[in-house]
């Protein structure tokens, strides 16, 4: 193969510690996020355990057996995440902490995040069997959807959802139907084994384009969106909907390209995918006994009164660290003042300032999923967040983290790879071939 400009060194051998670590990582942050206990009221989970001791014991390799180049798409990243900072600890400063558990939480999502996911694990990635990674990635994010299936199956029969204490759930969070939000009226949602449809749908919807990506079995597709179906969340619903729209604007874009040749099948089947999904969608709705003003709610489920701090918000911070609330930018507008509002909006549509600085991602099939997985988060940020909440924004600097760098086991190159049959919002799946060991 020829050489390249490569972002990171490439070492000539996979890590066995390295790899296990990421296998530890899919397992206890995509499949079981929620097992662990709580220590005055902060849930400590074995994926947050396995964060931190990947973090201590690959250290001392870190440190003196691995040097990392930082691209100029890391250092705009890396940007946009320090101007968060700024309003963020001047708020802890001069107003206080309303909140310890939610501020670790905001601390742990907008600094120990980044760094893991930014600095300390890229160098490592080249270590990884791609190919190993991927289909145990596939297995959790399948198994977590059809976990979420069978549970909810079986809900009406048991009398009360499944719970594993200390792995699908928190040995702090007992008796999930009186604890958690999760009843839709007299139905309860599917919450898999995130113990919350909404966390369960935003984070899945994060992963969704790069999961199309690494499948190609249709009945896999069908079953993690059958999940996110059953979550009874619209603003999870609504999600559908923007990853049908931006596949059907790929669709758009590609005929604009091959015109006046048009390939009338591949828009034709998208067509008809989200018209099977509004289908879908009415009939849930009628077995829920509701109406159309249950989807089109112009109270949007009672957040609509968060986006009147727009009216009366600072300029900088003027209240006590908490947790954001359902709607990201009006809630950060409230927490951080306007400074804090333009910085979270730096950081969830920074992957277009990437973007723009760097067009090679678009030669690469997985950043492009990653991409669309970011922007797909940043849309869904308009009506539910769930950024305060164990393991969203870990998916999300994942995703980040393929963006910048390339998927676990694959090189990000300078050349450009053409690419007829996809594009950054519809990837097309493939399989993939590990290059560990390549120099």
């Amino acid at each position: 193969m020829a050489s390249t400009n490569l972002t990171l060194e490439r070492p000539t051998a996979h890590h066995r510690t390295i790899q296990a670590f990421a296998v530890l990582l899919c397992i206890f942050v995509v499949l079981l996020p929620k097992g662990g206990i709580k220590a005055a009221g902060l849930p400590i989970t074995w994926g947050y355990l396995v964060l931190i001791f990947s973090f201590i014991f690959s250290l001392p390799t870190r440190l003196f057996s691995y040097r990392m180049l930082y691209p100029r798409r890391l250092l705009l990243t890396l940007a946009t995440v320090a101007s968060f900072l700024i309003p963020f600890f001047y708020s802890v400063l001069a107003n206080g902490i309303a909140s310890p558990p939610f501020f670790v939480s905001t601390f742990t999502n907008f600094v120990v995040l980044p760094f893991l996911f930014f600095i300390f694990y890229p160098p490592f990635l080249q270590r990884i069997d791609g190919e190993r990674f991927r289909k145990i990635l596939v297995f959790c994010i399948l198994g977590a959807a059809i976990y979420g299936i069978v549970t909810f199956m079986l809900r009406p029969f048991t009398g009360k959802y499944v719970e594993i204490p200390f792995l699908t759930t928190n040995s702090g969070d007992a008796n999930l139907e009186a604890t958690k939000n999760i009843a839709r009226g007299n139905t309860f949602k599917l919450i898999s084994t995130y113990n919350n449809g909404n966390i369960y749908g935003v984070c899945t919807f994060i992963l969704l384009p790069l999961f199309d990506r690494l499948v190609s079995q249709r009945w896999k597709r069908l079953t993690v969106r059958a999940a996110i179906f059953l979550t009874l969340s619209r603003s999870v619903w609504a999600g559908l909907f923007f990853e049908q729209i931006l596949s059907m604007g790929a669709v758009f874009v590609e005929q604009a390209r091959s015109f006046p040749r048009i390939h009338s099948k591949a828009l034709f089947s998208r067509l008809l995918l989200l018209t099977a999904c509004g289908v879908v969608l009415s009939v849930i709705v009628v077995w829920m006994n509701r109406d159309s003003s249950f989807i089109f709610d112009s109270e949007l489920g009672g957040r609509a009164g968060s986006l009147s701090t727009f009216s009366y918000a600072t300029f900088l911070p003027s209240v006590p660290v908490d947790a954001f609330f359902e709607i990201l930018y009006a809630s950060a507008v409230y927490q951080y003042g306007y400074v804090g509002l333009f910085a979270i909006i730096a950081i969830f549509f920074g992957p277009w300032m990437v973007l723009l600085s760097d067009l090679r991602a678009l030669s690469d099939p997985y950043r492009r999923a990653a991409m669309k997985g970011l922007v797909l988060y940043s849309l869904l940020s308009f009506g539910d967040c769930a950024i305060s909440f164990i393991p969203v924004m870990t998916f999300y600097w994942f995703a980040y983290m393929v963006f910048i760098f390339g998927f676990p086991g694959h090189l990000v190159s300078s050349a450009a790879a053409k690419t007829n049959s996809s594009t950054l919002l519809n990837p097309t799946p493939v399989r993939i071939s590990p290059v560990g060991g390549l120099s």
